[in-house]
């Protein structure tokens, strides 16, 4: 019988079973690390399921296949397309076969590592790797020391390891069976062994490549860091930039100027732990607790300008469902962006999380720190919580963002319609269709609720649904931004107007805001960093009318932190926009670091300062100050700030976990 083509590709070379040993191989290595892990850090997972452990043991399989895929792919790629007598001649069975051994030794000693170094940072192992190397000679001090044992099992396995490899290469190092192989099948060969190792190194089929974040489906920690694996995370760390860490003070020092900026912004709080900058029970305002109970809808509309809204002054009629709903709650004129990207404004809205230059926390290594997340504080007080965003699931990281900040619910395209011509056929769903999704799922809802909503229709490229009445006719060009802003709006304001037919909505509080200003617009600085942000309160205890001071996306959380009155220590990097205080400050990230301070912006790019402006008066920021006495201070507290968010970010210094024990 002629052999299948399986058979001739795969089953029946040696080449093909030596990389599947190897891949077994590797497996095991990982499997083995993650039992150890369970092992040591038993305290933390007893509270669990069986069930519970067991899918976050399978689900780690993504991640080893997907790291062991990355590591080796390239050297079997070579090791399969070279010539059948080079394939097995000495100079190259040694040479992939080293190089094969040193790639599993490295991940040996990388997993190894992390099981003593997770108790210090509290999160799997990724850039700091390359910190930590010049103190080897400690971290094996403690090894043979407090964790002998774990230390002698490992030494044993790596002899383990060792000698398989050795097997394992001896036994397939042999000739394989030669079938005569026609050009249009050894190509489909090669094709179908390309898309093995790119499917497996993306870990799935899925739009966006598998990320740390993945890991956690949830807001318990634990079992995302035990699907997690070491190798996996410190090469997923190499992918974005690294920072060079700001310090110009003593890390004592700099939380002393935080406290003072904080308590200068929303009144005296009470930090609790010197280590986590951030870390505190927030001072309450006059309204603290009055929302007791209430539901929350925060909308997030995309790339939505402030200055093109009539609410924010401008003469054209693009938003007017907005506009008519800004007089009837609180309007906030001054309320900046966290930077330029949505990656940017999700972690700031609904983590709290201040940017840092050029690196963004979504999608980083970064996100498997604790944090404080308040979907997750409310949903355990009995609240609903629910998340709607229009794009597709690995859209930005968005989606498993949502999970890791405690939305219990979360919906994407791929779960709001199977329709093609519900999509935009870029971004996601038309807005007016998902907004009509957020009406329907929080009419249903069980009481009390936080929902959560990202728009994606005001997006370049600007389009709009073929039925709309805004699309152009066959003389007209384009869509225009301003058509689609208007679209984006009607969509808006149909759900307000919906919402407000219900019996809930007297008992709800709507925050509307952008993610951040439409790009492709040539602004000023000032105006590039200005966004919408509306709460309103049917209640009326949060006052209509029109707020001047400044205000940031990390301000959003606090502020709803304290109007529904949770006592629960937070860590979010911003402060209570209800508060009575004047002295409050924003930053904004996009060429460079823009320090806001009540009527003065100072621009840093590298630790270098390049100017300041008083940004009441000069809104093109065309003029930098010449005497300016209070610059000095401003950057101390700049730098402070900066330093804060960069120990809180990259030490995993959000907020405390619980004490990792043996």
């Amino acid at each position: 019988m002629k052999p299948s083509f399986i058979t001739r590709t795969f089953l029946s070379r040696p080449t093909f079973k030596l990389f599947l040993a190897q891949s077994f191989l590797g497996l095991g290595l990982y499997t083995l690390f993650r039992f150890a892990f369970l092992s040591l850090y038993w305290n933390q997972f007893s509270e669990f399921k069986s069930v519970e452990i067991a899918f976050a043991m399978l689900h780690g399989l993504r991640f080893d296949v997907s790291v062991l895929a990355k590591s080796l792919a390239l050297l079997w790629l070579v090791t399969f397309l070279l010539p059948q007598k080079l394939r097995y001649s000495t100079v190259w069975l040694c040479l992939s076969n080293g190089l094969t051994y040193i790639i599993l030794l490295s991940s040996f000693v990388v997993s190894f590592i992390d099981l003593f170094y997770y108790p210090t940072v509290g999160r799997r192992l990724t850039f700091e790797l390359f910190t930590i190397l010049n103190d080897l000679s400690p971290l094996f001090l403690l090894a043979v020391t407090d964790y002998l044992l774990p230390f002698v099992l490992s030494l044993l396995f790596l002899s383990f390891l060792t000698l398989t490899w050795a097997i394992i290469n001896i036994r397939f190092s042999g000739h394989e069976t030669t079938y005569s192989t026609s050009l249009p099948r050894k190509t489909a060969q090669v094709f179908a062994f390309c898309l093995i190792l790119i499917v497996s190194g993306r870990g799935g089929s899925q739009a966006k490549p598998l990320m740390g974040s993945h890991a956690f489906q949830s807001v318990n920690l634990e079992l995302g860091y035990l699907s997690l694996n070491a190798p996996f995370t410190v090469l997923q760390s190499l992918r974005g930039p690294q920072l060079k860490r700001t310090k110009v003070v003593p890390d004592q020092t700099a939380s002393q100027v935080i406290q003072n900026l904080f308590g200068q912004a929303e009144g005296p709080g009470q930090f609790l732990n010197p280590d986590y900058p951030f870390y505190r029970a927030l001072s309450k305002s006059q309204l603290f607790g009055k929302g007791k109970g209430k539901n929350i809808v925060l909308i997030i509309m995309e790339s939505w300008p402030a200055w093109a809204t009539g609410a924010y002054g401008s003469e054209s009629d693009a938003t007017p469902a907005f506009d008519r709903w800004a007089s009837r709650g609180r309007l906030y004129t001054n309320f900046m962006a966290a930077g330029s990207r949505s990656v940017e404004g999700i972690s700031a809205i609904f983590g709290g999380i201040a940017p840092l230059p050029k690196k963004a926390f979504l999608m980083s290594s970064e996100e498997q720190n604790r944090m404080t997340p308040l979907p997750a504080i409310l949903a355990e007080k009995g609240y609903n919580t629910i998340f709607i965003h229009g794009a597709f699931r690995g859209s930005l990281g968005i989606h498993n963002f949502a999970r890791r900040q405690g939305f219990l619910k979360v919906l994407a395209e791929e779960d709001l319609s199977q329709d093609k011509s519900s999509e935009d056929g870029v971004w996601g769903i038309w807005d007016h269709l998902a907004f009509q999704r957020l009406f329907k799922e929080i009419d249903h809802s069980e009481k009390p609720f936080f929902a959560g909503f990202f728009s994606v229709s005001f997006h370049e490229p600007y389009a709009l649904p073929v039925s709309d009445a805004r699309q152009p006719s066959d003389a007209e060009s384009k869509v225009e931004w301003r058509d689609v802003l208007r679209f984006s709006d009607s969509a808006l304001g149909d759900f307000l107007d919906s919402a407000k037919t219900r019996p809930w909505f007297e008992n709800t509080l709507f925050v509307i805001t952008a993610d951040h200003q439409m790009s492709h617009v040539s602004l000023s600085r000032l105006e590039r960093s200005r966004i919408p942000l509306l709460i309103i309160d049917p209640s009326n205890n949060i006052k209509p009318g029109i707020d001047a001071r400044l205000g940031s996306q990390v301000d959003l959380m606090p502020t709803l932190v304290d109007y529904l009155g949770i006592e629960n220590p937070t860590s979010f990097m911003g402060t209570n926009l209800l508060g009575s205080k004047e002295n409050r400050f924003a930053l904004y990230s996009s060429i460079g670091m823009w320090w806001f301070e009540d009527k003065h912006v100072d621009h840093f790019m590298n630790d270098k300062h390049l100017g300041s402006y008083n940004w009441r008066e000069d809104s093109a920021l065309s003029e930098p100050l010449q005497n300016d006495d209070s610059r000095e201070t401003r950057a101390r507290r700049f730098f402070a700030y900066i330093q804060s968010v960069e120990k809180a970010i990259l030490d995993n210094k959000i907020a405390p976990s619980p004490k990792n024990t043996l």
